[in-house]
């Protein structure tokens, strides 16, 4: 077999996608790539990626669709209306990571060796995205754990300063000083 040959060009395409795909950790820009690039193999003008999200499906790319926006709950029968024809899982279809849909292609349909190396992709991705969740969530948990800390490093500070003094005036300095300071913070933080 050459290495020009459909299948071993497919299989190329597939392990580029696949680098690609691992190379961010960023879901967004990650999901972009995705889109960008079935859209392109399939020569399509029209698609989305919708990922699960609380429960919930919600769109998360969308390309050349009107009416439609990052964050809306998925609708497969408003999909269908605005000619998203196929619509394939990302993952397993039992307990899909995501979505993807797309319009017909010219000629109407996909070759079954361009849809194998789809559902191929597809089933990359679904990892890819899996990884890339589990770093948000691994990211906004350190971000709760360092506030945590630096409020512990404030409360022990605060016991510190009042086991210096038994003075009822410098205690009371203490604690409002304490205080103001985690109110400005709080303020400053909500505007």
């Amino acid at each position: 077999m050459s290495a020009t040959s459909p299948d071993a060009s497919r299989l190329e395409s597939l392990l580029e996608s696949a680098q690609l795909l691992n190379s961010s950790l960023e879901l967004d820009s990650l999901l972009g790539h995705l889109l960008r690039t079935v859209m392109g193999r399939l020569v399509v003008g029209r698609g989305f990626i919708a990922v699960e999200d609380e429960g919930v499906m919600r769109l998360a790319q969308v390309r050349g669709l009107k009416g439609f926006k990052s964050g809306d709950v998925f609708d497969e029968a408003a999909m269908r209306g605005a000619g998203i024809h196929l619509i394939y899982p990302i993952g397993d279809a039992e307990h899909a990571t995501g979505l993807l849909g797309v319009s017909s292609p010219p000629g109407g349909s996909v070759a079954a060796d361009e849809e194998n190396s789809l559902r191929a992709l597809l089933g990359l991705a679904a990892s890819s995205i899996a990884n890339a969740q589990a770093h948000t969530e691994t990211r906004r948990i350190n971000r709760e754990l360092d506030e945590k800390v630096q409020e512990l490093r404030a409360l022990l500070d605060l016991v510190r300063g009042l086991n210096s003094t038994l003075e009822p005036e410098e205690v009371a300095r203490l604690l409002v000083l304490t205080l103001a300071g985690r109110w400005g913070v709080g303020k400053h933080a909500l505007s």
